[in-house]
């Protein structure tokens, strides 16, 4: 398998007692659907996890990838709430770090809102190899083809990778802007 894409969440773990009252709501993965979409119609190999609706915790996640073994997985940080996504990025980060302990070969990308909107910040915060900036159709094309063959991925526009110790990114800083350095 060349991608999973996985969903993280656990709503004992984000919302705590609430979740015993059956008072949070499951949203379907919209935006991991539609990737998956994309990325077969270019006869990409790729699968969905739903950590959420199946109720893994963040553990059971990174092993659940690791027993999968793709080449890359996607950890999508998304929901129609934009707040949703900042919600989730503690949990795809602890997926993130368990995973890099069982398994460090399965490269690891962040997508969606959060990771998007500070993806230097993000790669600075987390243990993930890669950020996508934007809504990443193309971008996750790229990088899937780039570890294909060499894993050569600079160049690929929207992804934020480390380059030693320094973050960087194929996208010209003039079309823009890192929100990192706004003045509060």
């Amino acid at each position: 398998m060349d991608i999973l894409i996985v969903k993280p969440g656990n709503q004992k773990q984000l919302y705590g007692e609430l979740d015993a009252y059956n008072l949070t709501a499951y949203e379907p993965p919209l935006w991991s659907a539609l990737l998956a979409g994309y990325l077969r119609q270019q006869r990409v190999g790729v699968e969905l996890l739903d950590a959420e609706i199946e109720h893994l915790s963040f553990v059971e996640t990174a092993q659940r990838i690791n027993e999968l073994k793709p080449r890359l997985a996607v950890i999508s940080v998304s929901g129609t709430n934009p707040s949703a996504s900042t919600m989730n990025m503690s949990g795809a980060e602890e997926i993130i770090r368990e995973l890099s302990q069982l398994n460090p070969q399965i490269k690891t990308l962040l997508h969606g809102l959060h990771p998007s909107a500070l993806p230097k910040r993000t790669l600075e915060e987390s243990a993930v190899d890669y950020v996508c900036q934007g809504e990443g159709f193309s971008t996750v094309r790229q990088l899937i083809e780039a570890l294909r063959v060499d894993g050569c991925t600079q160049g690929i526009a929207g992804l934020w990778q480390r380059d030693g110790v320094n973050v960087v990114s194929a996208i010209a800083a003039e079309l823009f802007v890192d929100l990192d350095l706004l003045p509060s």
